[in-house]
């Protein structure tokens, strides 16, 4: 695996926007772009998320292939809406069209999914 040809896209989706940022091995930022970019504001911008990720998915895609990646890894993390879009949309357009395979794709979601249950407490 050539370090020239791995990328990591990283998808950070909020409650209110979703945010892809294409870099190399080195950290170093080459594409990034959000739905607010495709000129979707206030109460769209949430409720077309599922659509606009995909569009995101596409146009990451075509970065990638632009700049000539083979290895991709994914890391997303939120509570949005639009992060499975985007995965969905990206697997779509780069194996398809492409032909470029995703080595992992990682969650970094750190809210607790309602934790361990509670001690019953005494009744007095």
């Amino acid at each position: 695996m050539l370090l020239n040809s791995v990328c990591f896209i990283y998808i950070s989706s909020s409650l209110n926007n979703t945010f892809v940022c294409l870099t190399n091995v080195k950290k170093k930022i080459l594409y990034k772009i959000s739905i607010g970019k495709l000129r979707k504001k206030g109460i769209k911008k949430t409720i077309s998320a599922r659509f606009d990720g995909a569009e995101l998915g596409k146009l990451v895609a075509t970065q990638i292939k632009l700049l000539k990646f083979a290895y991709i890894f994914i890391f997303y993390k939120g509570v949005g809406r639009g992060k499975r879009s985007v995965l969905f949309g990206l697997r779509k357009i780069l194996k398809k069209k492409f032909g470029i395979k995703i080595k992992a794709i990682f969650k970094q979601n750190f809210l607790p999914q309602n934790g361990c249950r509670l001690i019953k407490k005494q009744r007095k």
